[in-house]
């Protein structure tokens, strides 16, 4: 959003977390992982729940191996 405060952060394992807040209420938030592509989480109606913006489809994770 345009009105937005942007607020970055970087976390322990690399990843970089950027936080848009529009009249104090956390509204969308970019990750940026280490090793990845970028991805966003929005609040749509301002209820608090977060959800990938529509058109994108959610990453799909295997497990590959396990001991």
């Amino acid at each position: 959003p345009p009105d937005a405060e942007r607020q970055v952060r970087t976390e322990s394992n690399g990843d970089v977390v950027e936080e848009y807040r529009v009249g104090g209420m956390l509204r969308m938030v970019k990750i940026t992982p280490a090793r990845g592509v970028p991805y966003y989480l929005v609040d749509r109606n301002g209820d608090g729940r977060f959800e990938l913006p529509q058109g994108v489809i959610a990453p799909v994770y295997f497990k590959l191996y396990s001991w």
